[in-house]
């Protein structure tokens, strides 16, 4: 069974979900990732290289076995720290700059702020990576666009200036006679925070549209179309990071968020919300036009995202398009079905998924099962905007049910 056409439709409300019009889906700006990812490599291997020069220098004698132990914890122990660094750099000045923290995650470990509180969870970010994600607070919810467009680069500069000012530091540390061991460490962890700040301020982007903090500051302090989009988008977020139900953030910021397009990571962010918001008013073919546009971005994407696109796409079919087999084939794309957890996609959405999919099959005990196991999951869910939708949807299903087994 082959998967439907991903292209999205030329006008909102195509006449059948996910599948291509005659005029051709959206067009592909031109990929320049390639010499960009040259370019991060080609600075990587330069950063490297000064390092491995001044450590050669530094070091007398043959290399040991504990030399080379030290060497292997302290790499990785290494990069999480500059990795905390940066992403505390943006945490303290996104705060100062009035912005709320919402999420952060260092290597495997995820904190993220809910109603009842901090949870902690597994990162799908990747070992060596991290983020920290924070929305407009109150007052800046109320202010100007220019306004709010300032607080995101004070808090984008706050990583790099995090791993600047910790280079400095280190490499002071390496001018003091505190021994061998100490200085050698201290110098090389000094030269890989310098490149780790001045590289994030770069104005670089990798095929899958991920960006450095560089690519994002330029447009913010120009007061670009991109960085009015980019407010939109962080003012939505917070309505839902606080607790607004999807049909009723404002109808003003989602629209702003959508345009211009990128074709990457923000274009599948904005166009998710946007058929959330779209679906839980009841207007399902600008849900279903959304959705299209976010599944036509899954090659420009990270894998860790396909799975909740796919499983949207499962419950869309089923639930409003009443079409069981293309809904089937997305559940089984996505890696869902029989109660299968998938990696990165809440339990509470892809038991919603499987349960639309089993009713449309007209597989009532199965369906009935499985709305039971999303409701049991959402109980345990952190409380915001999306989660109240979530208990709407399951409820009509649930309605849906010519019985209860």
């Amino acid at each position: 069974m082959s998967a439907p056409s991903l292209n999205v439709p030329a006008l909102p409300g195509p006449t059948v979900a996910f599948e291509s019009s005659s005029s051709g889906g959206a067009p592909a700006p031109p990929d320049s990732s390639p010499w960009r990812r040259l370019l991060v490599f080609s600075v990587m291997m330069i950063v490297g290289a000064v390092a491995g020069v001044f450590l050669g220098d530094s070091l007398t004698g043959p290399w040991t076995a504990t030399d080379w132990a030290l060497l292997a914890v302290a790499t990785p122990v290494g990069l999480m720290l500059l990795i905390a660094i940066h992403e505390a750099g943006h945490t303290v000045a996104g705060s100062l700059a009035g912005f709320r923290l919402q999420h952060v995650s260092v290597g495997p470990l995820k904190m993220q702020r809910t109603p009842q509180g901090w949870t902690a969870s597994r990162s799908q970010h990747g070992v060596f990576a991290g983020m920290s994600h924070g929305v407009p607070g109150p007052d800046l919810q109320a202010a100007p666009t220019e306004v709010v467009r300032r607080a995101r680069a004070i808090r984008l500069i706050g990583g790099a200036a995090a791993n600047v000012f910790s280079g400095l530091l280190a490499l002071g540390l390496a001018a003091l006679p505190v021994g061998e061991t100490v200085e050698t460490a201290a110098l090389v962890f000094g030269i890989m925070s310098l490149g780790v700040g001045f590289v994030n301020l770069l104005p670089l982007r990798t095929g899958s549209g991920f960006i450095t903090d560089g690519a994002r500051l330029g447009p913010l302090l120009r007061g670009t179309p991109e960085a009015n989009r980019d407010v939109a988008l962080a003012t939505v977020r917070a309505e839902a990071y606080g607790g607004t139900r999807p049909r009723e953030w404002s109808a003003r910021w989602v629209e702003r968020m959508l345009t211009p397009r990128d074709y990457g990571m923000t274009d599948g962010s904005t166009r998710m919300l946007a058929y959330r918001h779209a679906l839980d008013a009841g207007r399902t073919d600008d849900a279903r036009a959304y959705l299209a546009e976010a599944l036509n971005l899954l090659d420009r994407l990270p894998r860790a995202q396909h799975g909740g696109l796919m499983v949207e796409a499962a419950y869309f079919e089923a639930a409003h398009r009443e079409d069981p087999e293309k809904a089937r084939v997305w559940l089984e794309r996505a890696g869902g079905g029989k109660g299968a957890s998938i990696p990165g996609v809440p339990s509470c959405a892809s038991g919603r998924a499987e349960a639309a999919v089993l009713l449309a099959e007209g597989n009532h005990a199965d369906a009935h099962r499985r709305i039971d196991d999303a409701e049991s999951a959402l109980s345990e869910h952190p409380v915001d905007g999306t989660t109240v939708a979530e208990q709407a949807w399951l409820r009509d299903l649930a309605r849906r049910m010519p019985h209860r087994p």
